[in-house]
């Protein structure tokens, strides 16, 4: 099967870059379909071949292959998982549906547009989040004041 950089893929092209997409490398999916090393060299350097593997790969992703990663990530969250793990799974999640803090602070109003009650409320959540950081920071700020004063054990 020769690769031919010139002009439209041949099926034996496509059947390669299919069976690529499916096999995950080109070197499998030479093998698959009888390809020589030199077919292999050539389908890399092939600006058309390369172009359809990603649209093909595109495609996947957008369809099974998109619909495997969330459920993989919805698996992740399970508790039989440890925590650091559903934590990511949990924020990549949020990421892929568009809650980031990001996208959170571009959806937020100013504050000159707010109401006292939502004025009120933001406060209070400031004020919630700030209390859990200092929280978690007063174990190590005990341990940096016993040392600068000598209480170290």
């Amino acid at each position: 099967m020769a690769i031919d950089n010139q002009h439209a893929l041949t099926d034996a092209q496509e059947e390669l870059a299919d069976a690529a997409v499916t096999l995950g490398s080109l070197a499998e999916a030479a093998k698959k379909v009888g390809a020589s090393e030199n077919d292999v060299r050539n389908a890399r350097r092939s600006k058309r071949l390369q172009r359809s593997l990603h649209e093909k790969r595109d495609a996947l992703i957008k369809t099974d292959g998109g619909t495997k990663a969330v459920q993989t990530i919805m698996d992740l969250m399970d508790p039989k998982y440890p925590a650091a793990v559903r934590l990511n799974a949990a924020k990549l999640m949020a990421g892929l549906a568009g809650h980031t803090e990001a996208a959170d602070a571009a959806n937020m109003r100013d504050l000159a547009d707010m109401t006292s009650e939502e004025l009120a409320a933001f406060i209070a959540q400031a004020d919630g989040a700030l209390a859990s950081k200092a929280d978690a920071a007063r174990p190590v700020r005990r341990v940096v004041e016993g040392v600068a004063q000598g209480n170290a054990d």
